[in-house]
């Protein structure tokens, strides 16, 4: 019997689709937007900023400009953030714990940022990695509930560079 089960981890390690996406690297914190649903595309955007829920990317890039990259560290129980300047101190960090504002697939990494409430909606963040694992793509949602259960509606889709190492 043990054979059997070393075999079929053996097997689950040797294809890749099989496997969870890792998203753990560093990132450059300044990218590009790939959509909005209300206005144009290609312009700068801080992955900071986005994380501390600011939109008005014009305004971000001036309160965030000391981030110059974000790591990215992925386990099997949490998911952690850290933003870094220059000199490789934490500007911001926040971690989610699985099922608790964070869980993953093979194809993408979902994290709660806010939760929806009567007031304001939730924010949804869907991560997911680009073309050789070179791009981390962003994909935000808004949640709203409703009486059939959530609701969610896209507020933009954005890319990040790896960091070279």
């Amino acid at each position: 019997m043990r054979p059997l089960v070393l075999a079929a981890l053996l097997l689950a390690l040797a294809i890749p689709g099989l496997r969870a996406l890792d998203l753990s690297g560093t990132y450059e914190a300044a990218g590009k937007v790939l959509s909005l649903p209300d206005g144009p595309a290609g312009g700068p955007v801080s992955l900071r900023a986005l994380l501390v829920l600011e939109f008005d990317h014009e305004r971000a890039a001036v309160i965030h400009e000391a981030t110059v990259r974000v790591t990215l560290e992925q386990a099997a129980r949490s998911f952690r953030i850290k933003c870094l300047d220059g000199e490789g101190s934490a500007t911001w960090q926040h971690e989610w714990k699985l099922h608790k504002g964070y869980d993953f697939d093979k194809e993408q990494v979902r994290l709660l940022l806010r939760y929806p409430t009567r007031e304001e909606p939730g924010v949804l963040f869907l991560l997911r990695l680009g073309e050789r694992n070179e791009l981390l793509t962003v994909e935000i949602r808004r949640v709203t509930q409703a009486w059939y259960g959530a609701a969610f509606k896209p507020a933009g889709t954005f890319y990040f560079l790896r960091a070279l190492e």
